[in-house]
């Protein structure tokens, strides 16, 4: 269940940097924008860290899986 929630949350976090294979230069734009400002920013804090490494094996334990 911990699994299913970060990836939940992972989607939440990165859902706007699909923006960025947006045809339209406003998509993009913000696409950009929210790539540079706010997923940089966030893996700079000490709980961003923390989830990217855990979210990172989590990954990595379901590749293992198959």
């Amino acid at each position: 269940m911990k699994g299913l929630r970060m990836h939940f949350q992972a989607c939440v976090l990165f859902a706007p940097v699909v923006m960025l294979f947006c045809g339209t230069f406003l998509c993009v734009l913000f696409g950009l924008l929210y790539c540079s400002i706010i997923v940089f920013w966030w893996s700079s804090t000490k709980y961003g860290r923390k989830f990217l490494r855990s979210y990172y094996h989590e990954i990595l334990r379901l590749e293992n899986m198959l």
